[in-house]
């Protein structure tokens, strides 16, 4: 195993920058365009397709540049208990932060489904399951590539730098303003820096548990990505400041925190 001294920066910087370097050249002539260039996003995806940069980013550092190969690395043969945790775990994160939204009086809940919100959980899990390559588009980057090469700084720094990367990632999008349309830009872009931060730790987690599966934690990254920009949107949470009540705002940032440190103090004593 490497050590502090042996992580190999020069990969690490060079697989940052092409991740950076694709995503933007596909993003950003759009984005220019405001909303108007939102819609115009060619291909399957759409705005989407910019989630494979890292992806591409990791096949060409393993292929050309570490050269270790891509035999085993998405780790899809893994217990089938951790695929579980990957789709309810998210479902179940949504849930308890609406629940602490409406306990806190930010808003209350509606749902504007078609379907019954008992109905529709299994169809957002079947949803999950179909859009997993997105997931395993940016996974297959930063925790299948980044973070194993950053492990040797410990794990909570690891996580960090990773966060910090894959926020900064997203610079494009927080400069457009796009994850909390209306708000002040610079605000939301602090505000969604710690977010990407702290959700950083679950990734982490569970990457680890599953023995470093890309398969797990891609499912894990999509399932959240639709329970979330469902059950915290403004349709179903319509009194709320986005700023605080939605996925990747302030409630789910100090919800997060909590869960950290109950993970790194109580739930750590326990599993010792």
């Amino acid at each position: 195993m490497q050590t502090h001294n042996e992580i190999k920066w020069s990969e690490i910087i060079l697989f940052s920058l092409i991740s950076y370097v694709l995503a933007w050249i596909y993003w950003v002539p759009f984005l220019i365009k405001g909303m108007e260039g939102m819609r115009a996003f060619p291909g399957p995806y759409g705005f989407a397709n910019g989630m494979f940069a890292p992806m591409i980013a990791a096949l060409i550092m393993r292929l050309f540049v570490s050269r270790e190969g891509l035999k085993g690395s998405l780790g899809i043969l893994r217990h089938w208990k951790y695929y579980i945790i990957a789709l309810l775990a998210p479902a179940a994160y949504a849930g308890l932060l609406v629940l602490v939204v409406i306990v806190t009086g930010q808003s209350s809940f509606t749902w504007p489904g078609k379907t019954s919100l008992l109905m529709a959980i299994p169809l957002l899990m079947l949803k999950s399951l179909q859009q997993i390559p997105l997931g395993i588009g940016e996974e297959y980057g930063w925790r299948g590539y980044l973070l194993p090469r950053l492990l040797p700084m410990g794990e909570c720094k690891a996580t960090i730098l990773v966060g910090l990367i894959w926020c900064f990632w997203h610079l494009p999008m927080m400069v457009m303003g796009l994850n909390y349309p209306g708000q002040d830009a610079m605000v939301s872009s602090i505000i969604f820096i710690v977010f990407v931060v702290l959700m950083s730790f679950p990734f982490t987690w569970l990457f680890l548990a599953s023995r470093h599966s890309v398969m797990v934690v891609a499912l894990f990254h999509i399932a959240l990505d639709v329970f979330t920009d469902i059950f915290c949107s403004p349709a179903c949470l319509p009194e709320g400041n986005q700023l605080f009540v939605s996925s990747a705002g302030i409630t789910s940032s100090v919800l997060l925190l909590v869960i950290i440190v109950l993970r790194y103090t109580v739930l750590k004593h326990r599993m010792n």
